[in-house]
């Protein structure tokens, strides 16, 4: 049996300044469902259109997805802080994008300037309408 070799993709970015605080959030749920669905695990941190983000999982789909953010024009000044070969997932009970969300937070009904939100959800939340 051929085990497929974990890798880690870890990097920094600044997010181009068109994104309104609901695209972000969208971004983030639509980021979590496709690395739920290809076995990715990791976190992510967005702050202040800042972007930090730790994804391991299989080398092939973690070479597809480096390739798509490193490509992806919603990311700017990109830094690229681990890439290689993992012994064991440090992320394996993610079940959910643990992100520090402030300006799409204040957004959100009932949010605080300088709202802080950590999230860690149980199910997966519910896709974005169409």
């Amino acid at each position: 049996m051929v085990t497929e070799r974990l890798v880690e993709f870890s990097f920094a970015s600044r997010l181009a300044g068109d994104l309104a605080p609901a695209q972000l959030m969208r971004l983030a749920r639509q980021s979590w469902g496709d690395n739920t669905r290809l076995g990715v695990t990791g976190v992510m941190r967005l702050h202040d259109r800042r972007i930090e983000q730790v994804c391991e999982g299989p080398s092939v789909v973690i070479l597809a997805l480096a390739a798509r953010i490193l490509t992806d024009m919603r990311h700017r000044e990109i830094e690229i802080r681990a890439f290689g070969p993992i012994p064991a997932r440090r992320f394996a009970d993610w079940r959910a994008a643990g992100f520090e969300a402030s300006a799409a937070a204040m957004a959100m009904p009932g949010a605080a300037p300088g709202a802080l939100r950590l999230h860690r959800l149980a199910r997966p939340p519910r896709p974005a309408p169409l």
